[in-house]
């Protein structure tokens, strides 16, 4: 602990600012209260030093001088602190917040030294924790990150507190860098789902009560991740994991989520028969299961060729994400066949959709993007619309090296060189720009690759 620092006169000095600010005004402890909405008796206690001032009251009084906001919170520290100087758990976290949307970071500065000089590390641990899962729950999250990584510094224990750092400092990085931090923050997650709480409160900057299921949330990402990645033999592996979870506690939401992602790993597998049996399992589950394998089952069978499913997939999607995932699968399944006509169809009903998603920055829709991007430039070549299969090429490549694809990149690149020889070979004239392609796309693989 801090030796120099003393609480006590600088919550004295606090008051007697507010009551020379009183005199000013030629106000009285009534008119105060009338201004800020609090009771006479509180503001009477909290002028005399008989209780501690809450945030929310130092704002009402800071609103009724009207001064600007955070006039006072280089003294709120006092506040925070109890009678030996220690700062107490409970009251950090919106203080930090508070300041960071105010942009005090003097006094978060001035907080973390009185902090850091505990002789307490468990209590520490305690109010970093606090601030980062405060800050976490704000629109503020990115900010968050510093406070975990200082409380995995000083954490020499596996358990809930260092899972729930991983956890939450896994969310916020995958969308800073999905490609190389984001797989070392899964890394060390994933050696934490086990020790994640199933019943976890926190409060958001509203002060509200947020309640989650921190362990069923991490399984889910880290199969969404798993999914945008195409990484098949790890979505199915942790699937199946969950699937154990589920079996084990009786709990039927485990077991759903966990054969819907089986199987579409099975799928994506080639591994037909049993992604049916997956979906069959997950239908037995409950109603709203019954119809999501429905969709798992319809989209199982369109990838393996079966045409005649197309049109009842399409009327089973009742979601956007539904239809993104739909969309890829029938276009492939009519392109296989060559029949144009019906993949030509499928994309004039859908037309205004498709470009909503490819628009469209939402991280979860990449890997749906990717694939449909394929198709569409497939069906561009088979028509010889050049130019607009190298647009979907390009866009394509965005997505591409947003998930850090890169297979996706070279064996696209390599069908579009393919198909452009063949396009050359039975054209009388390919544009310029076009003729000029195959070598952009070397160029872009080779600097991607490296």
């Amino acid at each position: 602990m801090l030796q120099t620092y003393d609480p006590h006169p600088i919550r004295i000095e606090l008051r007697q600012r507010l009551q020379d600010m009183l005199a000013e005004r030629g106000w009285k402890r009534k008119h105060l209260a009338a201004a800020t909405g609090l009771e006479p008796v509180t503001i009477s206690n909290l002028l005399n030093n008989k209780q501690a001032l809450q945030l929310y009251q130092l704002d009402a009084i800071t609103s009724a001088f009207e001064l600007p906001k955070g006039f006072w919170y280089k003294y709120y520290v006092a506040e925070c602190c109890n009678e030996a100087g220690r700062l107490r758990p409970g009251k950090i976290g919106r203080f930090v917040l508070r300041c960071l949307k105010l942009d005090k970071h003097v006094v978060i500065s001035h907080l973390l030294q009185i902090l850091l000089e505990d002789e307490d590390v468990q209590r520490i641990m305690n109010i970093l924790l606090d601030i980062a899962e405060t800050i976490y729950h704000s629109s503020l999250r990115p900010l968050a990150l510093p406070y975990y990584d200082r409380v995995i510094d000083l954490e020499t224990k596996r358990g809930e507190r260092l899972a729930i750092c991983y956890f939450h400092r896994f969310l916020i990085v995958r969308e800073q860098n999905f490609r190389r931090l984001g797989v070392e923050a899964l890394h060390r997650l994933v050696e934490y789902l086990h020790l994640l709480p199933e019943h976890y409160q926190a409060e958001d900057d509203r002060g509200r009560i947020v309640e989650s299921n921190l362990r069923l949330e991490a399984y889910q990402e880290v199969l969404a991740y798993y999914q945008l990645r195409g990484n098949w033999p790890k979505l199915k592996r942790y699937a199946e994991e969950l699937e154990a979870l589920g079996l084990e506690k009786g709990k039927d939401e485990y077991l759903g989520e966990a054969l819907l992602n089986k199987a579409t790993a099975e799928r994506e597998m080639g591994q037909k028969e049993e992604a049916l049996t997956s979906l069959t399992r997950c239908a037995e589950i409950s109603p709203a299961y019954a119809r999501l394998a429905e969709g798992g089952t319809l989209a199982t069978l369109v990838r393996n060729g079966q045409i005649e499913y197309v049109d009842q997939y399409r009327e089973w999607c009742q979601t956007d994400e539904e239809l993104f995932t739909m969309l890829p699968l029938g276009i492939w399944a009519y392109l296989h066949l060559d029949m144009l006509d019906q993949a030509k169809l499928l994309l004039t009903e859908f037309d205004k959709k498709a470009e909503t998603m490819c628009q469209s920055e939402t991280f979860a829709w990449s890997r749906d993007c990717i694939r449909f991007l394929q198709a569409r430039a497939t069906y561009y070549f088979r028509t010889r619309e050049l130019d607009l299969a190298m647009q979907d090429t390009a866009s394509l490549l965005h997505f591409a090296k947003r998930l850090g694809d890169v297979e996706v990149l070279t064996k696209h690149s390599e069908y579009m060189l393919r198909m452009l020889s063949q396009v050359s070979q039975t054209s009388e004239c390919i544009p310029e720009t076009i003729s000029a392609c195959p070598s952009v796309l070397q160029e872009k693989g080779t600097r991607y690759s490296n």
